[in-house]
């Protein structure tokens, strides 16, 4: 039987209620009504209620629901008292709750939280640096300097999430917690080097002096993962073409450790400015290092700092297009795309070599590369015709759109292709859907076999290609076409419903 409560909070408001019991014979707890209320627009944990009676007195979860109205206040009693006494879960678990609570538990839960910094699970002190400031509301100020309190603690752990957790609280360019921050930038402990790092990269605003000094004060650290951390950094604080901070990264491009140097090309090619010559030379130089992460950053870079029709660039982005790393390839085919220019014959060649790579990530970027580059080019049609029939759907799809891209209405020669592709009995449902589409773009209203094909798809046995084939022909077809009409007439004959509807519905749009 359905219960009907209604439940008042201190503010006045009600909230109307509707419970049945779980069983047949049970009966309606408290802790049902918590769960509601937690479900409902209050969205109150069910740990952070009290839920009052007549007598005004706090119920139990498991006493029984006899009333039809009952108070509800918030009480953060239960989840404070699990983060200070409770098991892992139920540390997690009061987190997670406050979380949800937000500014409604006050300093009170603010306090609390931040104590979880202290925390000895990591996973804990973690959970509470992104708590905080869901749970500060407008006023931070108090919650900021307990945190930066703890950027002088004893324990390396607690500094750590700190300095983790500041970022997430203060606005950029905040002078007091610049400072705070920086002041752990010489400490002792390269992992406290490394989160005062990451901590600048989120509370400095672009082109702070104190922060860059500290940034490149850090390049010199003796341990490389710092190195790297503070050249991670350094694109986020210096100003594009910051000369001081290029020549600092382009002073690690010859570093022991491959992440450092990886860390250096990325620094360049997001602070440099296009035309950099003396930062493009220094590109250029890593095109051929033993790693291929610096190698994939190297040819990043190039497309970052080198200008469209730079004919050395292009050069350089087209030999790494036959590296033996994927990822490197298709670094290279994005960087080719991206400086080349519209008929650039080196660039095309090179793309359509790509378009056959054993990886369909190549093959994919290489498509939709030539559509940016090959429009009308015999050669390119070709080849990205050739991959209508690829194994990987997307390249398909990739190779249907570049030929609308790069194919003019009405070529015979693509029209025929793809029409021969389309009347092929062993080409799977996405290959012939891919090719209708195609052919709705670039056919000619003259062109009678490539209609004719499409016409032919209203009996296909896949929905998606019939679809497309209703969708294509009256593209295809000019008004009053009295040929076309008389096909999709006899089609209202077929012994096959679907072929019968398909055709009904062409002849719809097309008179």
């Amino acid at each position: 039987m359905c219960r009907h409560l209604s439940i008042r909070n201190i503010a006045g408001e009600v909230l109307d209620l509707s419970l049945s019991p779980r069983g047949a014979h049970a009966t309606i707890v408290v802790a049902d009504v918590k769960v509601a209320i937690a479900n409902s627009s209050w969205s109150v944990p069910s740990s952070c209620q009290q839920v009052i009676g007549r007598d005004l007195g706090p119920l139990q979860d498991t006493d029984n629901v006899t009333l039809d109205s009952y108070q509800v206040v918030v009480s953060i009693e239960s989840p404070i008292r699990d983060l200070s006494e409770g098991d892992l879960p139920q540390r997690k678990q009061a987190i997670v709750d406050l979380t949800r609570l937000g500014p409604r538990g006050g300093n009170e839960a603010v306090t609390a939280v931040i104590e979880c910094f202290e925390d000895g699970e990591y996973s804990v002190r973690k959970a509470a640096a992104k708590a905080l400031p869901k749970i500060v509301g407008g006023s931070r100020q108090q919650a900021i300097t307990a945190v930066i309190a703890r950027l002088e603690h004893r324990l390396h752990s607690v500094r750590s999430i700190a300095l983790e957790g500041l970022p997430l609280l203060t606005e950029r360019g905040d002078d007091h917690a610049i400072t705070a921050v920086i002041r752990n930038i010489g400490h002792r402990n390269p992992y406290i080097r490394e989160a005062s790092l990451q901590a600048l990269r989120g509370i400095a605003e672009r082109g702070d002096t104190r922060a860059m000094d500290a940034v490149l004060l850090c390049l010199k650290d003796h341990v490389g993962f710092v190195r790297t951390a503070a050249l991670e950094v350094l694109p986020h604080i210096a100003k594009r073409g910051d000369q001081l901070a290029i020549s600092a990264a382009l002073e690690f491009l010859n570093d022991l450790h491959s992440c450092v140097r990886q860390a250096a090309l990325h620094a360049i090619a997001h602070v440099a400015e296009q035309e950099d010559q003396h930062a493009l030379l220094a590109v250029k130089g890593s095109l051929d290092d033993r790693e291929s992460v610096v190698r994939h950053a190297a040819v990043h870079a190039l497309g970052k700092v080198a200008s469209r029709g730079d004919l050395s660039a292009m050069e350089a982005a087209i030999a790494r297009a036959d590296d033996q790393s994927v990822r490197v390839r298709h670094e290279a085919v994005h960087t080719i795309a991206h400086i080349g220019d519209a008929g650039d014959q080196g660039a095309i060649a090179a793309l359509i070599e790509r378009v056959l790579d054993e990886s369909f990530l190549v093959r994919l970027a290489a498509v939709r590369a030539l559509g940016e580059l090959a429009c009308s080019d015999g050669r390119a049609i070709t080849a990205v015709i050739g991959r209508l029939q690829d194994s990987v759907y997307c390249v398909i799809q990739g190779a249907a759109k570049t030929l609308t891209m790069i194919t003019a209405k009405g070529d015979t020669r693509a029209t025929v292709a793809v029409t021969e592709l389309l009347e092929r009995c062993d080409v799977d449902a996405a290959v012939r859907c891919a090719a209708v589409h195609v052919l709705a773009q670039i056919a000619g209203t003259d062109q009678r076999r490539a209609v004719g094909a499409t016409i032919e798809c209203l009996k296909d046995a896949d929905e998606t290609v019939r679809e497309m084939a209703t969708q294509a022909i009256p593209q295809m077809t000019a008004p009053g076409d009295q040929h076309v009409s008389e096909e999709l007439t006899k089609l209202l004959k077929h012994h096959i419903r679907y072929v019968r509807e398909a055709a009904a519905k062409v002849i719809v749009k097309i008179t």
